[in-house]
């Protein structure tokens, strides 16, 4: 019956994920950790959003080359960087940093959505949020926030999907192949995976189908609600 559970939970998660470009370890690590263990629960997350990264493939040709690959040059040394530094730096502290830093983004995009940042498209501002979500993805696994602020500026709705799933994508095959070293990845976990695989195979096709008919208005207020979800995960 948990496994019941554990797949209907990826299904989900994947679906979210393959739709929005991000947020299905949002839905999937708080229920998984409580029906498998912390461990098992974010590498089983994490192995499904590799796996939806594979849609990046698909869309490339929506992704802004010119704003990704500073983002990504910034993205994965900082994410080195981070896991380097997990055991020295306090993760209560950082996680207030970044509710905060997603709060005052969302009061931003509502009450004054014409204010942005003095040349946002810049290289530097790109690097900048690639470096600051790296570190953040090091230290607490929750980096995707300042990504999705920053290509949420300068992106339009299949952009925005096609740059995040890009992103991600590289993140988690980064994390993914230090997580065979550490353990993570025993064979319980593997063949939970493999069971759950061609659930997960029909909901990145649903997901990635779903994405193609809503609304770029509809698509920006369900990210803000994501954000608005990973403050409240964030400061449990």
């Amino acid at each position: 019956m948990t496994l019941v559970w554990v797949i209907s939970i990826m299904t989900v998660a994947i679906i979210g994920q393959s739709t929005f470009g991000f947020g299905a370890g949002l839905i999937s690590i708080p229920i998984l950790s409580l029906l498998i263990g912390v461990k098992d629960g974010v590498t089983l997350a994490l192995m499904l959003q590799t796996m939806t990264g594979l849609l990046a493939f698909r869309v490339y040709k929506d992704t802004r080359w010119d704003v990704v690959i500073p983002m990504m040059l910034g993205l994965l040394p900082a994410t080195l960087v981070g896991i380097g530094i997990l055991s020295y730096v306090p993760e209560r502290p950082l996680k207030i940093f970044l509710s905060v830093f997603i709060v005052l983004f969302l009061l931003k995009s509502t009450f004054w959505p014409k204010i942005t940042l003095p040349g946002i498209e810049r290289t530097f501002w790109a690097l900048l949020s690639g470096v600051l979500s790296g570190l953040i993805q090091g230290t607490i696994g929750c980096g995707g926030p300042p990504l999705v602020i920053y290509l949420d500026q300068v992106s339009s709705k299949n952009e925005f999907r096609a740059g995040i799933l890009t992103l991600l994508f590289s993140a988690n095959v980064l994390r993914l192949i230090m997580s065979g070293p550490a353990g993570l990845l025993h064979g319980h976990i593997l063949w939970t995976f493999l069971y759950a695989s061609p659930f997960l195979v029909a909901g990145m096709a649903f997901g990635d189908k779903l994405a193609s008919v809503i609304s770029e208005g509809v698509y920006r207020r369900t990210i803000q609600i994501i954000l608005v979800v990973s403050v409240i995960s964030l400061l449990r």
